[in-house]
This record gives structure tokens, C-alpha cells and sequence, in this order.
């Protein structure tokens, strides 16, 4: 039997106008290979080591402190009826070893002043009894700026 696994996370383009400052985030869309009969075994597809680094890229003010958030505003992936929760999605930044669940509260990813280029990987956790879907969610990418 042929299992089908496609997940989708779902990112927005935005623009945010703080009253101290302009902060211009440029995000891209992301799709998780399917998974392998490795993956399958280990529990996990890694985006990093299939697609292009996930990357935000902030361009602001030189003077303007910035907070990068992460979060989602849905418990499960679509489709729901399956009950793939949203913690199997785990994100982490390019340059850290740790994995962290994507949880329902905003979860600070890193804070800088000025522009930066944020690389984010993402694992999704898939073992031999994640029914087969087309699997999909909206990942929220926030960021909150101020003047220094």
C-alpha cells in the first residue's frame, strides 16, 4: 500500500508599522518533502536537509529593536478529524541544536537590532501509524519592533 504524506505550512508576506519604526519581513512558503521509509523509522522529516533554510528576512531601522515570535492558532493540522496535533511540528534556529514544539502562545525565536536574516528548520514528526493525508497548517511568524 502507497502512503501519501504532504504538509503544507502556510506563510504570509508582512509588513509591520510600529510607532518607532518600520520593520519589513519577507517570508517564503514552505512544503515538507514526503516522508521515507527512513523517516518513517527514525519519526521525523527535516526540512533543512531536503529544501532550501527556511528564512525570514528582516529588514528595519538601524536603530529599532525587533522580537521574532512563532505560534500557531490551531490545535491540529488539517485535516482536523485525523488529530495530528500541532506539537508534532517542531522548529528550531539553523545554527541550534535543540527542537522546540510549536505551541498554541507565541514563542520568542530571537530578538536583534537592525537587519538580520533569521534561518528557521522545521521537523514534523510522522512514524508508520501517521495516517496518510495531505496535512496542513497556518504557522504564525510575528515581529514586534520599538525604537531603542
Amino acid at each position: 500500500m502507497k502512503k501519501i504524506f504532504i504538509i503544507y505550512l502556510l506563510f504570509y508576506p508582512l509588513v509591520l508599522w510600529g510607532f518607532d519604526g518600520i520593520i519589513q519581513c519577507n517570508l517564503l512558503t514552505l512544503q515538507i518533502p514526503v516522508p521515507t521509509i527512513v523517516d518513517l523509522d527514525r519519526g521525523y522529516v527535516e526540512t533543512h536537509a531536503n529544501v532550501d533554510d527556511f528564512l525570514v528576512n528582516i529588514n528595519s531601522l538601524k536603530e529599532t529593536y525587533w522580537e521574532l515570535y512563532i505560534y500557531t492558532e490551531q490545535p491540529w493540522f488539517y485535516p482536523v478529524e485525523l488529530e495530528k496535533p500541532h506539537q508534532d511540528l517542531l522548529w528550531k534556529l539553523s545554527q541550534s541544536q535543540d527542537y522546540h514544539a510549536v505551541e498554541l502562545q507565541k514563542n520568542l525565536v530571537k530578538s536583534g537590532i537592525g537587519n538580520e536574516k533569521v534561518k528557521i528548520d522545521f521537523r514534523i514528526l510522522v512514524d508508520w501509524n501517521t495516517k496518510p493525508s495531505v496535512y496542513s497548517t497556518n504557522l504564525v511568524i510575528e515581529v514586534k519592533s520599538r525604537k531603542q
